[in-house]
């Protein structure tokens, strides 16, 4: 009897977990720099144009007042869209943010840094203005497995002092991965 018991609740819980995680894709919604980004060392303003299902373009202006280097940490603060609002969901965080960049967002950072015409288009970035034009942003290169829903990101490049970090750098993400219910998996 407990086995079944068992067998039924696992199958109840696969169940419930396939609304949950899953196969699917990105989308990015929603990006804007953040409150007081004038008095900020790094600005990444960025516009977004739909170009079909796995690319999104992007222009704008990428704005460095002082070498960005693995000196720099980062902080991303996630929540994430329910009834009632965007509940925290969790917290990455790294020393270093051009290596946590360039592990996690990997191939699309070369991209972005040539579009604004940044040589060599890897870190670290000298002191400059650039803007950015035709930047094809892939998202065939992000997992294809993940967490179902609508998802903030504040990000922040922080200057390490101590104990006290300085927000030198912010941008605020809104994205989604929503399962891919047109295309067949098997």
């Amino acid at each position: 009897m407990i086995c079944l018991i068992l067998l039924v609740f696992s199958f109840f819980s696969v169940q419930s977990l396939e609304n949950i995680i899953g196969r699917g894709s990105y989308r990015v919604t929603n990006l804007q720099q953040c409150e007081g980004y004038e008095q900020h060392l790094f600005n990444l303003d960025l516009h977004r144009r739909k170009m079909n299902r796995t690319h999104d373009g992007f222009n704008g202006v990428l704005k460095i007042e002082t070498r960005l280097d693995d000196s720099y940490g980062i902080e991303i603060k996630v929540c994430k869209f329910v009834d009632g609002g965007c509940k925290p969901f969790t917290v990455l965080k790294d020393e270093s943010f051009t290596k946590f960049v360039e592990y996690h967002i990997g191939k699309n950072v070369e991209k972005i840094l040539s579009a604004a015409g940044v040589e060599p288009a890897r870190f670290p970035i000298e002191p400059c203005e650039k803007k950015i034009t035709g930047y094809l942003f892939s998202y065939e290169e992000l997992p294809h497995a993940g967490l179902y829903g609508s998802f903030h990101c504040h990000t922040t490049v922080l200057q390490r002092n101590g104990d006290d970090n300085e927000v030198v750098g912010c941008l605020d993400v809104t994205f989604e991965f929503k399962a891919n219910n047109d295309i067949k998996i098997i």
